[in-house]
């Protein structure tokens, strides 16, 4: 497991900049050589990756998100597109309101690209079906418990997220918010 979630400020001291590679060549070349080193003890072994920075539908789809925090203008996403294959994505939105449409069109995404994926919900419940009705209508090779909470919404949570996870319970199943259409055709070519 990589938990290279929300980088902030990245490529941004010498060498990095020497090197003249963009936002993705670097995020992509780091994930390569972890992967690589990884693999170097089993060539089977499928590594874990936070997706929000090889979405473009999240923080790797923000052409100033890297600046805000010191580093180089650039979207990180297109790392996604020469990733070693082993490297799963685990999609995560903790939220209800999917207004980068990342819950909705993410999964599309991984699986035009060939890519295993794991959903991960957040403790609230609407966010929790939401994203179990997408693993419903998609692929995922799951849904993963993201546990970093309090003790007591621990319990609740590990009872929902399994409870929607294992059974896909249909019924009362949220419906999508209003949410920006974004142009997943442009994030595929």
């Amino acid at each position: 497991f990589i938990a290279m979630d929300e980088i902030r400020g990245f490529n941004r001291d010498s060498r990095a900049i020497k090197s003249g590679l963009s936002n993705s060549q670097t995020l992509g070349k780091f994930l390569n050589n972890m992967i690589d080193t990884i693999q170097k003890y089993n060539a089977e072994t499928k590594v874990l990756i936070w997706d929000d920075m090889i979405n473009p539908y999240h923080n790797g789809g923000i052409e100033y998100y890297q600046p805000t925090y010191g580093g180089q203008p650039g979207e990180s996403w297109p790392a996604l597109l020469h990733l070693r294959e082993g490297a799963i994505p685990i999609c995560w939105w903790y939220d209800y309101n999917d207004y980068y449409n990342k819950m909705k069109l993410s999964p599309s995404l991984f699986e035009a690209l060939d890519y295993e994926y794991f959903i991960a919900p957040t403790s609230k419940i609407d966010n929790i079906k939401y994203w179990s009705s997408i693993g419903e209508q998609n692929s995922p090779l799951g849904m993963i418990d993201c546990l970093f909470y309090s003790y007591m919404e621990i319990h609740d949570r590990i009872e929902n997220v399994s409870m929607y996870s294992w059974n896909t319970i249909k019924d009362g199943f949220p419906e999508a918010p209003n949410s920006w259409d974004k142009d997943k055709d442009r994030m595929l070519n």
